[in-house]
């Protein structure tokens, strides 16, 4: 693994793989959805995003201000593009995800648990369509509760770090776009569900 950009697809049907127990990557928005969906959950959007991966309190990210090092988050992993954290000596897959929980400082801890990866790892696929900032999705005036942008177009909305990013890109702030039936090898997803 490790040396063409497929190699770093961790989607599998199969169980018992050299991938079980990494970020599931390489399925596209419209699978995601639907698998969460199946689950009675449903991808979050990129306000509860963005709300979690600062922590709750805005902060750049979940953990505070000070940007991460190498063993803190899944960040610089990709040979030849971004390789400042990989180190292939110990990485068996040479760079791509890691096990979640493996950025000791990427965490959001919660009176219900744990949530790993918000900065790193895999970049993930939000609810809402994709819309530029200004664009008519957040363009209106006053104080949005929860948006869920739902424009209809092609491309949704991902969230989050990944692997293959520098640690400048792993702000909870920082949006990004791929099209609904685009399968990406730095792009998984989790499920959310409402507050109970």
């Amino acid at each position: 693994m490790g040396t063409a950009s497929l190699d770093y697809c961790t989607f599998s049907t199969t169980k018992g793989g050299p991938t079980d127990g990494l970020p599931v990557t390489c399925i596209d928005w419209n699978k995601a959805r639907a698998y969460c969906r199946a689950k009675g959950k449903d991808l979050p959007t990129e306000a509860e995003f963005e709300f979690a991966s600062g922590g709750g309190h805005g902060n750049p990210f979940s953990w505070g201000v000070d940007p991460p090092a190498c063993a803190e988050a899944v960040f610089s992993r990709w040979p030849g593009v971004a390789p400042d954290c990989l180190d292939s000596a110990v990485d068996p897959m040479h760079g791509g995800p890691a096990p979640p929980g493996s950025g000791s400082r990427d965490v959001l801890a919660l009176p219900t648990g744990k949530v790993f990866d918000l900065a790193g790892n895999v970049e993930e696929w939000m609810r809402d369509d994709w819309s530029t900032d200004g664009g008519s999705c957040w363009s209106s005036p006053g104080v949005y509760d929860n948006p869920v942008c739902s424009a209809g177009g092609a491309d949704a909305s991902a969230r989050g770090g990944s692997w293959g990013a520098t640690g400048g890109l792993l702000r909870a702030g920082l949006r990004d776009y791929g099209g609904k039936t685009q399968s990406v090898n730095f792009v998984g997803f989790r499920c959310a569900r409402d507050a109970q």
